[in-house]
């Protein structure tokens, strides 16, 4: 039984070893976000960023303490299968040499000794087990400390990088779409260009009253654009976004409060080189006018929550 107690014991090394190792991995992963928060705290508060990062600690909290039950469960288990197997070896080897003994092959004194001989073998295979978790905390441990020092203290330019221009320590937003929310009084802005990048944006942000909050919507957002027309839907109470994408398709999308979602009309307005959106009180319609040029005229079209319809 000697050698299938070794296999248990080394397999489940093995397994406590990997576990220790993930739970150090979710560990430093919950310190790095400590460590994040902290360091950053003043722009947390800016962006009133903080039942985010409340619920982004919670999330890495309850995952490490996952992985710690489950590492712990792999552990608690090896010692009693141990034993287990010790206590049905002995009793294999007990049984078979009490035979032998009222057979008369073997007397009960050589017994006794082949039975304290064999609890010191299995002495140090119980004792391995059970500081398996030490060795493996330790090995794991060491494992940490090398890939730190592996680490460089200083990022190196490759050898032929050119030199970065001078920053100048801001980021300006460009052609962005923004429109006054009436159902949560707050003013929401879309997209735009972000010029330390060039690039187009679909970050959407709502303006507080005292300091600007990104927005995280769960579902699909628009994509990257500029120069799209918004506006507040007062009588279905959301956003109504609409772009050209592409040359000849135009897309409408609507904004909840939470998440987008796009709209699929039957009838869509032409795709213009400019457009313009209001709600309009007074007759409680949400128009859009589109702008060509001097080659076509001007339309007004109405949006009904669902579909968009020409005014002539």
């Amino acid at each position: 039984i000697a050698p299938a107690l070794f296999m248990v014991v080394y397999s489940f090394t093995r397994r406590i070893k990997k576990a220790s190792r993930a739970v150090r991995k979710k560990e430093s992963e919950l310190v790095s976000v400590v460590q994040e928060v902290l360091t950053s705290v003043r722009v947390v508060k800016a962006f009133a960023r903080e039942d985010f990062e409340v619920n982004r600690f919670e999330s890495h909290s309850l995952d490490n303490v996952e992985t710690a039950l489950k590492a712990r469960s792999i552990k608690a288990r090896l010692s009693p299968i141990v034993d287990v197997m010790v206590a049905i070896g002995t009793c294999l080897v007990l049984g078979y040499g009490a035979r032998l003994a009222l057979s008369g092959q073997l007397s009960a004194g050589v017994l006794i000794v082949f039975l304290l001989y064999l609890g010191k073998m299995y002495k140090p295979m119980r004792e391995l087990s059970k500081i398996a978790d030490t060795v493996s905390k330790a090995i794991v441990g060491y494992e940490r400390m090398q890939e730190v020092l592996e680490i460089e203290a200083r990022v190196r330019d490759l050898p032929r990088a050119r030199r970065a221009p001078r920053f100048k320590g801001k980021i300006e937003f460009d052609h962005v779409n923004f429109a006054y929310d009436a159902a949560i009084q707050r003013t929401v802005l879309f997209g735009g260009y972000v010029h330390l990048s060039g690039n187009q944006s679909n970050d959407l942000w709502i303006w507080d009253g005292g300091a600007w909050v990104r927005q995280y919507p769960s579902a699909t957002p628009p994509p990257d654009l500029a120069n799209a027309a918004i506006g507040y839907d007062g009588a279905h109470k959301k956003i109504v976004l609409l772009f050209r994408s592409g040359k000849f398709d135009v897309e409408t999308w609507t904004w909840d409060g939470q998440n987008w979602s796009r709209q699929y009309p039957s009838s869509v307005p032409d795709t213009r080189v400019r457009y313009q959106m209001a709600w309009d009180e007074a007759t409680a319609q949400l128009i859009l006018f589109d702008i060509v040029g001097a080659t076509l005229p001007p339309q007004t079209w109405i949006w009904t929550g669902s579909n968009w319809d020409l005014k002539t």
